[in-house]
């Protein structure tokens, strides 16, 4: 990470209403504290990646590739459609027991 690389903005938030699409911008600064790039002169902290907004929410999150942005979306995208499954009560019997405990051994052994 070095002033002058791309990184993508992902909406959050009110931002998230507004757009679904990502940002593409370039990093202007790096401090002790924060990560500042040149869309709107946005702050990021560096311990999170999340949009330093004064006393309100964060809007955006910082990735530094669109890869790793590609990747978390897709991450949710899955997440939700698993939550789905499991929490619609009329879908819960289509899974085998057999299955079930291959999802719970999956989900036991996978460090987040």
């Amino acid at each position: 990470m070095k002033v002058g690389d791309d990184v993508y903005l992902e909406p959050l938030n009110n931002a998230a209403i507004r757009s679904n699409e990502s940002i593409k911008t370039t990093i202007t600064k790096i401090g002790r504290k924060y990560i500042t790039v040149e869309k709107w002169d946005c702050k990021f902290f560096k311990d999170t990646m999340m949009h330093f907004n004064g006393d309100y929410g964060g809007n955006y999150r910082l990735y530094f590739s669109e890869q790793d942005l590609l990747d978390k979306q897709e991450s949710v995208q899955i997440s939700r459609e698993i939550g789905f499954r499991f929490s619609n009560y009329f879908a819960t019997p289509q899974f085998s027991l057999s299955a079930l405990r291959q999802i719970k051994e999956i989900i036991d052994n996978d460090k987040i």
